[in-house]
């Protein structure tokens, strides 16, 4: 017996060769996952730009030619071509011979046909099957104060309402474009204004069905619902409020994209099932379309693909193990007690006794490396006992440098003092345990002192000057805090220190919470950027100045200026701006100020919150690889409020 299991030992390839061909096919599988997915992707993307460019063209067209309505008509009435009671007829006439047009409406301004009163405005619209032709002025419908009048009247524009019911049939929603006229002497004289249901745009992006399950919503820029065939309640509720509820915070974000004109897709949950939305602005409007399509339908097909494929294969490693699998039991006897040494060397016993073996194969091979493997182990696990206690020395070392560090820094770091007039907000994300970014605040008195730097380099020796420059500067913060005397106090100091190769940024800055003057000095840093009321945003140019530790002669210059009540300040270090990507590009100043245009409404801690998740968006994913530090400052003095 045992001859014959030495003599077939090559039957042990069969075991190789189950595993070696199901890897094979694993990896195959992979590779054609991957490369299909992205095939259908593309195809996916494609078929469905299309059909929303199609029906961009479609509902453009549509639209065009219902603003073309009021507006080719529109002359004879301004040019007086037409008396009071024919305008009841014209009307009538474009609800008659257009069927998108729900409605018309030729409103007057006050006593403009003098025979007619106050109020005068012809309205024809459908009900049912035939028309109706009221007079739509009254006391109770005082037209003058509609948004579709005296938006249009204001502005001097022609311009689509947001959706609303319509006052004759509270089930029929409609969109009003109107268009302002004018007499020959350019005298405002009313409104000309036209009603599209909103059946028929329904109609119409309902149509839009890359799949059994899409479908098309359309929005204005405020996030008003112009079409939503799902959405009982459009004209209550926005795509906010929709999104809100949704129990996917991405809902949220992909409707902020959409109401902001962009265009691209994202992954969500619609109804707590996945599905893909595409979304783009539509040409010559202001509404935005997104087509929401299912991902099991989008990839339901590929799905059963991949399934049959599975089958197949499992088939065909099914008929590998029956035919091989009795080889296979024959050469795994001699493997039973070099399993069993090996479960009691798994549990520490390394002296373990293994099986004597006569012959030289393999298995005499197998013997010896079993031998071999049991003095590794044990000279092992002595070098590891050996290296996991000085690891973890250093690593407690470590933890302790980044709590004293994070100690030295104002307290609650992510707390807004409850100093009058100030709301202030700091975070600080080491890129290791310890780093050499710092901030600090305190008051002085009416003061409201506080500075950002940074050390150059990173790790110990930078967490080592960082300790240094905030004892520096917390030395005088009580005898002569003015920034440009802290400023040169703290370059002495840090050339005395004996750190040629060292330097640090530094802004020192004092502002008197009474006055709003502010004086601040500036050793090389990031420029700081100031946030005024009305949510501009400008740099604080200053000139060039060198870095704290490198020159001992420098002499540093203070600057003056009023910061006015409501303005906010940014202060930030080089980690954020210099921050990579995986593509290796910077974050970038430009990038910065414009996710501050466009959070400079927001709380000091609302703007650093949206920068940082920007950032974490650029990077995707990246190793960060310096200390990233932001420091803001509102000041809403007492008299402001």
């Amino acid at each position: 017996m045992f001859k014959r299991i030495e003599r077939s030992f090559s039957a042990k390839l069969s075991f190789y060769l189950i595993a070696s061909m199901t890897v094979w096919a694993i990896v195959m599988f992979g590779v054609f996952y991957h490369y299909a997915v992205l095939k259908l992707e593309r195809d996916v993307d494609e078929r469905i730009w299309n059909i929303a460019e199609k029906s961009d063209l479609r509902l453009t067209t549509l639209l065009r030619g219902v603003e073309k309505i009021p507006k080719n008509m529109a002359w004879m009435i301004s040019n007086g071509f037409l008396d009071a009671d024919s305008i009841f007829s014209v009307t009538r006439r474009v609800v008659e011979d257009n069927d998108e047009v729900f409605g018309c409406a030729i409103a007057f301004e006050p006593n403009y046909f003098k025979s007619k009163g106050y109020y005068f405005a012809p309205y024809s619209y459908m009900s049912r099957d035939s028309v109706i032709t009221v007079q739509l002025g009254d006391v109770a419908y005082n037209y003058f104060e509609m948004r579709w009048y005296a938006r249009s009247k204001k502005f001097g524009i022609s311009r689509w309402s947001q959706p609303y019911r319509e006052f004759g049939d509270h089930d029929i929603i409609t969109s009003t474009y109107s268009v302002p006229m004018y007499d020959r002497k350019r005298r405002f004289i009313g409104i000309f204004s036209v009603d599209l249901s909103t059946n028929w745009l329904t109609d119409l992006v309902d149509s839009i069905k890359p799949y059994p399950s899409s479908y098309a919503i359309v929005i204005d820029s405020l996030g008003n619902y112009i079409v939503h065939k799902r959405e009982k309640n459009m004209v209550e509720r926005t795509i906010f409020d929709v999104a809100e509820a949704m129990s996917d915070t991405t809902a949220m974000l992909v409707a902020k994209r959409l109401a902001a004109g962009k265009k691209g897709k994202m992954r969500m949950l619609d109804n707590d099932e996945d599905a893909y939305v595409y979304y783009m602005p539509l040409n010559a409007t202001e509404w935005y379309m997104a087509i929401v399509c299912p991902y099991q339908e989008i990839y339901r097909e590929f799905f059963q693909f991949n399934v049959i494929l599975w089958v197949a294969f499992l088939i065909i490693i099914l008929m590998l193990y029956i035919i091989s699998s009795g080889t296979i039991r024959r050469l795994t006897a001699p493997l039973k007690d070099f399993a069993q040494s090996a479960r009691t060397i798994a549990l520490g016993r390394f002296d373990t006794p293994l099986p004597v073996i006569h012959s030289r194969d393999e298995m005499a091979e197998l013997r010896d490396s079993f031998e071999y493997m049991q003095q590794q182990l044990t000279m092992f696990i002595e070098r590891l006992q050996q290296t996991t206690s000085a690891k973890e020395k250093i690593e407690s070392e470590l933890r302790i440098a980044h709590d004293i560090q994070m100690g030295l820094l104002p307290k609650p770091a992510v707390a807004c003092p409850k100093w009058e007039g100030v709301e202030l907000y700091a975070v600080l994300n080491p890129a290791r345990q310890v780093g050499g970014d710092f901030y600090d605040y305190f008051v002085i008195g009416d003061e409201l002192c506080f500075a950002i730097g940074d050390v150059s380099g990173k790790g110990v020796p930078a967490s080592l000057l960082m300790a240094t420059t905030l004892s520096l500067m917390r030395s005088i913060s009580f005898s002569n805090f003015e920034p440009q005397y802290v400023t040169n106090f703290i370059n002495q100091g840090l050339l005395r220190s004996g750190q040629p190769d060292r330097f640090v940024t530094f802004f020192v800055g004092m502002l008197h919470l009474k006055s709003g003057k502010f004086k601040f000095c500036n050793a090389g840093h990031s420029l700081p950027v100031m946030i005024q009321p009305d949510h501009s945003v400008r740099i604080m140019e200053m000139e060039p100045s060198l870095p704290l530790g490198i020159l001992k002669e420098y002499e540093y210059k203070e600057y003056n200026c009023s910061w006015e009540p409501g303005a906010k300040m940014l202060l930030y270090t080089d980690g954020i701006t210099e921050a990579e990507n995986v593509g290796h590009k910077l974050y970038s100043r430009e990038r910065l100020l414009e996710t501050i245009r466009n959070h400079a409404s927001s709380s000091s801690k609302g703007m650093i919150e949206a920068i940082l998740i920007d950032v974490n968006e650029f990077v995707s994913g990246a190793l960060q690889s310096d200390d990233q530090t932001l420091l803001s400052i509102s000041f809403y003095p007492e008299t402001e409020e």
